[in-house]
């Protein structure tokens, strides 16, 4: 198992969300475990949309509701299945 999860904590942010793994997809993944993506109750499919990239690496935790900005940036360190978050 590797050590290293990446954490992007995201509400209603599909552009910017889409850009940042798409950036992610293209790199050399091989020593990241997961990307974990929070998503704090967005407006959207978030589900759905995380699916379309097709990407055993990519793993969504959302939120029932949205628990504010400061928590919500806090749940991927708990969410992490590896010993070391970014």
């Amino acid at each position: 198992m590797n050590k290293l999860s990446i954490g992007i904590p995201t509400f209603n942010r599909r552009n910017r969300l889409n850009n940042q793994i798409n950036r992610l997809l293209k790199q050399d993944l091989s020593e990241i475990e997961e990307i974990l993506i929070i998503d704090n109750n967005s407006d959207y499919d978030v589900h759905n949309f995380i699916n379309s990239f097709n990407s055993n690496k990519l793993r969504l935790v959302k939120n029932p509701i949205n628990i504010g900005m400061s928590t919500n940036v806090q749940i991927p360190i708990l969410e992490c299945k590896t010993e070391w978050i970014w």
